[in-house]
């Protein structure tokens, strides 16, 4: 055995190497895989339109099962018994029966996608190829595209045709691009087609651009959308805003007026007089007696609505609290700011829409008012709590 160390050539010298070197002897042998892998290859191409031709041509003649996918056919009896040599028979007892079936699909796919050739056959002269398939493959196609293309939903097929018509080739990965364009955007047809036609796709590239474009379209279109429904969902709630501003000052009002002519309780506390002749109202009524017809049209009376509102009003109070609190918060930081107020007061809102944002009167009368409610309020709820808390002495009976 010779010690002679081999002879290491560059990588460049091998086509196909991605090692950093081979050598000498590792070229021939990576050439002699190379050669029978490319005869493999064919050899099963060969045997695959073998098949397809055989299977056609039995299936014509089968009658009484109509051939295809049938297990009773004549094809696939005859290929059970071995007739047909015992490489298709193992494929058949081995549960291969469904890769043959596909192998026709190829056929059928090539025979759609090659059907804008005018004159592949004519009634005067045999066929140019006996099968759609083996022209399909002539042409550039493989299985791999003929199978892509029977995958392609009906309205798809065309542009794949028009695609191999206008370029006389088609690739897997453009009809898969087509397939998704149908699929997701299939109002994108028309563009498609007079693309293909114009030149201006000529590749997958080309069909996902205009995938994207349309992505990025219905995109901004929805953006627009979301934004015209938030702003007029804005402008409905500042007209409810401002609507239920108007109510409001006109309730104020009535109010106000019915203040002028209705004098506050005094809250002045009782007298022992006083107290002494009310001993005999100390007894609360029985149970039963709110449980009454009588007593709940009592307690409407005297109870009312006023529970009803607490928790919007509450809800109310403390969000007015917080917002106060954020003003107060820039009240402090901004240097001059009575002057920013006072250019915010006469620039910032038309007198039209500063009524409707603020009140008639703007934004200083709404809080004056605001102050004043709040403090009239506030006595008539200390009047109220002193007028209606039961006295020690108060008996209740069950």
């Amino acid at each position: 055995m010779s010690l002679t160390p081999q002879v290491v050539e560059p990588v460049s010298t091998h086509p196909h190497g991605s090692l950093a070197a081979l050598t000498n002897t590792e070229i021939q042998k990576s050439a002699t895989v190379r050669t029978v892998g490319e005869k493999l290859d064919k050899v099963n191409t060969e045997f695959r339109l073998a098949v397809i031709a055989l299977k056609l041509e039995m299936d014509a003649n089968d009658s009484g099962t109509q051939g295809g996918h049938n297990n009773e056919s004549r094809f696939w009896k005859s290929t059970r018994e071995g007739q047909h040599g015992p490489y298709l028979q193992e494929m058949v007892e081995n549960g291969n029966r469904r890769t043959v079936q596909r192998w026709l699909t190829y056929e059928k796919a090539a025979t759609e996608l090659l059907e804008f050739c005018v004159a592949r056959a004519t009634q005067d002269a045999e066929p140019t190829s006996q099968l759609a398939t083996v022209e399909a493959l002539d042409r550039g196609l493989s299985f791999s595209a003929l199978e892509s293309f029977s995958s392609l939903p009906q309205e798809a097929k065309p542009a794949a045709r028009l695609m191999l018509q206008e370029r006389d080739k088609v690739s897997q990965h453009d009809i898969e691009q087509i397939g998704k364009l149908y699929r997701n955007y299939p109002e994108l047809d028309i563009k498609l087609c007079e693309g293909i036609t114009s030149g201006d796709i000529t590749k997958q590239k080309d069909i996902e651009l205009l995938m994207e474009r349309e992505r990025e379209a219905r995109i901004k279109a929805e953006s627009d959308r979301d934004r015209a429904i938030g702003e007029a969902d804005a402008a409905r709630r500042a007209l409810e805003q401002a609507n239920n501003l108007q109510q409001a000052e006109a309730e104020e009002d009535r109010l106000a007026e019915v203040a002028k002519t209705k004098p506050v309780p005094s809250s002045a506390p009782k007298t022992v007089a006083e107290k002494a002749a009310a001993l005999v109202e100390r007894k609360a009524p029985p149970r039963s007696y709110f449980e009454s017809d009588a007593g709940k049209a009592k307690v409407t009376e005297i109870i009312g609505a006023l529970p009803d509102g607490l928790g919007s009003l509450l809800t109310t109070l403390n969000t007015l609290e917080k917002e106060l609190n954020t003003q107060f918060d820039h009240v402090e930081s901004h240097a001059d700011i009575r002057s920013f107020m006072g250019g915010y007061d006469r620039y910032f809102y038309s007198p039209s829409a500063a009524a409707r944002k603020w009140g008639k009167g703007g934004r200083l009368d709404r809080m004056e008012k605001l102050r004043s409610k709040l403090l009239y309020l506030s006595g008539r709820i200390e009047n109220y709590i002193r007028a209606t808390t039961p006295d020690k002495e108060t008996i209740y009976p069950e």
